[in-house]
């Protein structure tokens, strides 16, 4: 008998920055639908590094969001990201934006991004609120949620998406 292969066995998942512009690209570009960059690359390169840069810059660069790559073998499979949203003294970390490689998906890795995530915020000791928010009709994003310890609240953001919040980040 032969022993089974785990084919995620060799994932990883890593912070990620202005360094990793060509992996994000080839990533986002691979995909069935990148709709996140449909706006941020209209009229622009998709291959000229500045675009990305200019990406990495405004997001990573200004210490209000960390992004997180996940990979097999180098290979970027996935991302996502936490927004840290400050109003007053108050900082709510947004757990947000997270893709999986369209080859890869119904594998359950965004646990892997989630658990990524949940150990950044310890390793910080960040004591405000955590939330994600979910389009309401996005059933598997809605079901990792709640896999990943995360319940609905009922309230709705600005943009009409669903507020989950953990139910601890233990």
């Amino acid at each position: 008998m032969r022993p089974e292969f785990d084919r995620n066995a060799q994932i990883t998942v890593r912070q990620i920055g202005p360094e990793d512009w060509e992996a994000y690209r080839d990533f986002y570009m691979s995909l069935r639908d990148p709709h996140h960059f449909r706006g941020i690359l209209a009229g622009k390169d998709p291959d000229d590094r500045a675009t990305w840069q200019g990406l990495f810059d405004a997001t990573t660069g200004t210490g209000d969001y960390v992004m997180f790559g996940m990979e097999d073998r180098k290979r970027l499979i996935g991302q996502s990201g936490i927004q840290f949203l400050r109003n007053g003294d108050q900082v709510t970390a947004l757990l947000a934006g997270s893709e999986i490689a369209d080859d890869r998906r119904g594998q359950r890795l965004v646990d892997k991004l989630y658990q990524a995530r949940r150990e950044y915020l310890r390793s910080i000791n960040f004591q405000g609120p955590v939330i994600t928010t979910i389009s309401p009709g996005n059933t598997n994003s809605r079901t990792a949620a709640e896999r990943n310890g995360f319940s609905n609240t009922g309230r709705f953001d600005e943009h009409g998406y669903c507020i989950y919040v953990p139910e601890d980040l233990g």
